[in-house]
């Protein structure tokens, strides 16, 4: 069997890097170890957001009409320039992030969805993630737009372009090894077919996007540490790190924060793996609302210090280093209406007491060190600053350890409400290291010839954390320059060989 193009895995960024490849003349089989009902990575599991650059609302709305602002007289929408998206990526990685690629995410990131939107892809203003509202209107900046239907509404759409374009997909087909020469060039993948068969699949480009190695348990102890094998997964079970094995073994180089990862506060009773029918309900991210212990009873993070759009991704790392990897939101009844949807959401973890000696008992927690808790948090809020949830507030406690540096609204009114949280983990940080042709580096700082890789799988663009919607953009920018890097690549070969 010959093509122009494997891709390997069928997320977000496999599937952009398919339609680009075709789009450049290349004849692109997809292998997805993944049976059909499961398909999609952990992108389907996503909630939709896309972070990418736009003018303000005149901009967006010439562009993406679903986006006009007529009829909404209570949104301004602010302008989220290359630099402001590019110092966003750079402050949450702490200046790690490969300046280049992050670069090339930026820069690309508006063109990205155009093409995404010529496809059919729809986006929406979203404020599940603490919406920024002044003055009685909403504010609208980077992070605050979402595709329709969210991530499964996302890769559904792309599955149907994938599909009109005849690009063949092979399901319950595991890559198992990269074929060529290890370091120089690669011809093909081995795989294991549904059937058990192992075949050989030929190619001039291959394309390596099946995503981090978040699904197995084994690499999350090795890698991100003791403790890690016992996470929840939001997405993928089928993210076993392959892609990242196989391109090692052929003599790729490493790059990224390979002990660091996206993980969120996850409802401690979802499943070990993503529910295709509950997506993103799980998560917990109104912690920034109230405050969060964890089983003694006691705070342990600054639970304002930022918008949880900007702060999500870290705080399931925060939870996993508590005892039993587990902790407690705790709201009382001035902030319950403003909490987002999901905390009312489908068996939500949910304990609801008129007292805090009857919250703690409920919780298993000790009332006595509970009630001590919340009392020094109490005294300790500045109040001569007013509440408000929608802007840095710096309404925050004097004097605490770990302080409050935003929103920090006495605990003092009944009904008190917790929910038990876990760590969530999304996906992992390393990987593969590319360049910005999405062209996989060996050791030697070579580029490999006609082997690219995008998504999840890349390595140097996240460390501790990313902001939200900057992993979905990644993947389609290094999706689109793989698979038109990939497509150049055969032509490249055909026109040398004539």
């Amino acid at each position: 069997m010959q093509y122009d193009v494997i891709v390997v895995g069928a997320g977000n960024a496999a599937l952009c890097a398919a339609l680009m490849a075709h789009e450049n003349g290349a004849k692109v089989l997809i292998l997805e170890s993944a049976p059909k009902s499961a398909r999609g990575g952990n992108s389907f599991f996503s909630g939709g957001w896309m972070r990418f650059t736009h003018d303000g609302a005149e901009d967006l709305g010439s562009t993406f009409p679903e986006l006009a602002l007529t009829g909404k007289e209570d949104f301004d929408v602010l302008r989220y320039p290359d630099n402001e998206f590019f110092d966003d990526m750079a402050s949450i990685t702490e200046y790690r992030g490969d300046p280049e690629l992050t670069s090339l995410v930026v820069k690309e990131s508006r063109k990205a969805m155009e093409w995404l939107h010529a496809k059919g892809i729809r986006l929406v203003f979203t404020f599940s993630k603490q919406g920024l509202k002044h003055n009685k209107r909403y504010q609208v900046g980077g992070g605050s737009i979402a595709v329709s239907g969210g991530g499964a509404g996302l890769v559904e759409k792309l599955f149907e372009n994938v599909e009109k374009t005849g690009i063949e997909i092979s399901y319950q087909t595991r890559a198992i090894e990269l074929l060529g020469i290890p370091g120089s060039c690669v011809t093909g993948v081995k795989v294991r077919n549904s059937k058990g068969e192992i075949l050989d699949i030929n190619a001039h480009s291959v394309v390596l996007a099946s995503g981090g190695f978040g699904a197995s348990a084994e690499k999350r102890t090795r890698y991100l540490g003791p403790g890690w094998d016992l996470a929840k997964l939001r997405g993928s079970e089928y993210n076993l790190g392959d892609g990242i094995d196989m391109a090692l073994a052929f003599g790729a180089k490493s790059s990224g924060h390979w002990s660091g990862s996206h993980a969120v506060a996850w409802d401690a009773s979802a499943p070990t793996s993503g529910d295709r029918n509950r997506g993103n309900e799980f998560s917990r991210n109104a912690y920034t609302m109230g405050i969060m212990v964890n089983k003694n009873a006691e705070r342990f993070l600054d639970e304002g210090v930022d918008y949880s759009a900007i702060t999500y991704g870290k705080i399931g790392t925060e939870i996993m280093r508590q005892p039993d990897s587990m902790a407690y939101q705790i709201f009382d009844s001035k902030v319950l209406d403003i909490l987002d949807p999901n905390y009312n959401g489908r068996q939500v973890s949910k304990i609801t007491a008129q007292s805090v000696e009857e919250l703690a008992k409920k919780l298993d927690l000790d009332p006595i060190i509970l009630a001590h808790t919340i009392a020094n948090f109490n005294v300790s809020v500045d109040e001569s600053k007013t509440f408000d949830p929608n802007c840095k507030d710096g309404k925050s406690t004097i004097g605490l350890i770990p302080k409050k540096s935003n929103w920090a609204n006495r605990i003092d009114e009944a009904p008190y409400v917790a929910f038990p949280v876990t760590t969530g983990l999304t996906f992992t940080f390393g990987g593969v290291h590319v360049d910005e042709k999405a062209q996989i580096i060996d050791t030697q700082n070579r580029p490999i010839q006609g082997l690219f890789a995008a998504g999840e799988l890349v390595g140097g663009i996240f460390y501790y954390s990313s902001p939200s919607g900057a992993g979905l953009t990644a993947g389609t920018v290094l999706g689109r320059t793989a698979g038109h890097q990939a497509a150049l690549s055969v032509r490249n070969n055909y026109s040398q060989s004539k």
